[in-house]
């Protein structure tokens, strides 16, 4: 199935993920804020889960 300009332009538009050289020098970001994709990844790759967990959270 091929994409339409038109289609992936949508999908960058709708995507959480931000990239401009005049924010943080281009690097990733989730739009409205400051905080760069790599974390996520960072943290993903050291064992952190994202879900919460009852115990932890909610006593």
């Amino acid at each position: 199935m091929a994409q339409t300009s038109e289609s992936i332009s949508s999908i960058i538009k709708d995507s959480v993920i931000h990239c401009d050289k005049e924010i943080m020098g281009g690097t990733p970001i989730f739009k409205r804020t400051r905080v760069p994709v790599k974390n996520l990844f960072d943290y993903l790759a050291k064992g952190y889960n994202l879900i919460p967990r009852a115990d932890v959270c909610c006593t």
